[in-house]
């Protein structure tokens, strides 16, 4: 009887095991790549796969638009040391054409390109303040997990040192990846030489449903 059931336990223990294995083969860890900057280098580390409570064709569908805004979109620097500067863009046209802007545009670029291809479910536009100013980006969730989408920290702006130091990331796998259906704790994780993150902005964010059937607009004083 004992030899039984120490059988059936070790098998139980293997199961478990191989569940926990397989689960964990499912989730690779985030990568890293290093950008040769001359006097410097660049460690950047993206996420690179599709989480698995995401369906396919959202993740696919919001990652083209993600690129989309990248790769026709800028950071406007004079606009951020100088808000007067600040260009409001409302249409499609507008985006195109004036090429640049702060996290407030990059996020309404890619929620105005979201809405025109259907994928505005789930998602959530978040803005806040802390100690290093204002800052706006969108959020994914399911019932599961929260995911970030950063368009403008996930193009090419910080990568200001060195000789073509932002085509060299335009070119690496980590370009549009750095937060893109990152977790929150992966978020610390790829940005904690920065000194800040996501969870940074918790001075009257707000966090806003961009779909009808979501309901009205969430007010949060403190990082969920």
């Amino acid at each position: 009887m004992k030899k039984t059931i120490g059988i059936a336990l070790a098998l139980l223990l293997f199961a478990v095991c191989a569940v926990t294995a397989q689960n964990d083969a499912q989730q690779p860890a985030l990568k890293r790549i290093e950008i040769n900057a001359g006097s410097r280098y660049y460690a950047v580390y993206y996420k690179d796969f599709k989480p698995d409570d995401v369906p396919q064709e959202v993740y696919d569908g919001l990652w083209e638009i993600q690129k989309e805004v990248i790769d026709n979109f800028t950071y406007d620097y004079a606009a951020f040391r100088d808000m007067r500067k600040f260009q409001y863009l409302s249409t499609k046209e507008d985006f195109y054409t004036y090429g640049k802007g702060v996290c407030e545009n990059y996020a309404n670029f890619f929620i105005l390109l979201a809405q025109e291809n259907g994928l505005l479910e789930n998602l959530y536009k978040v803005s806040g303040n802390g100690k290093s100013g204002g800052h706006a980006w969108l959020e994914y969730r399911t019932a599961e997990n929260t995911y970030i989408i950063d368009p403008t920290w996930s193009d090419d702006y910080a990568y200001t040192e060195g000789k073509d130091t932002k085509q060299k990331f335009r070119e690496s796998p980590a370009y549009g990846k750095v937060a893109f259906f990152i977790t929150y704790a992966e978020d610390k994780r790829i940005f904690v030489r920065q000194g800040y993150d996501h969870s940074s902005f918790p001075r009257g964010k707000k966090v806003i449903p961009l779909w009808e059937e979501a309901g009205e607009e969430v007010t949060m004083g403190n990082e969920q």
